[in-house]
């Protein structure tokens, strides 16, 4: 059985305190594999593009694959859309919403506390 944790895993958010751009893909992928497409799509909407970038990294040697693989506007597009999800999602849900909170107890906040005490 597998037990998710409220505490993140995400090094970035650990650190910073603020939610990285993949921020949810872990607990999406594990609500997609249990086929709950809802929470799937809540945790990280990006999480349908998971299977076929993983299909073109595992499949880079191949003709086809290896053109798609080398397609530098492939790739720029693919990071302006996972940047381009990640503000959407920090307005509408930073900081209250999971998983796009605020870790109030990450090194950076108690650092910046700690200096304007």
């Amino acid at each position: 059985m597998i037990v998710l944790s409220t505490e993140s895993l995400c090094l970035y958010k650990i650190i910073y305190g603020i939610p990285c751009p993949g921020c949810g893909m872990i607990r999406s992928l594990y609500h997609l594999v249990i086929l709950d497409i809802r929470s799937a799509f809540y945790y990280h909407p990006l999480v349908f593009l998971v299977i076929p970038v993983g299909i073109i990294l595992l499949f880079k040697k191949r003709k086809g694959f290896n053109r798609i693989y080398k397609n530098r506007i492939f790739w720029i597009f693919l990071l302006c859309l996972l940047l381009g999800v990640w503000v959407v999602r920090m307005v509408l849900m930073f900081p209250e919403k999971e998983p796009m909170d605020f870790n109030y107890s990450s090194l950076g906040y108690k650092i910046f506390r700690s200096l304007f005490k």
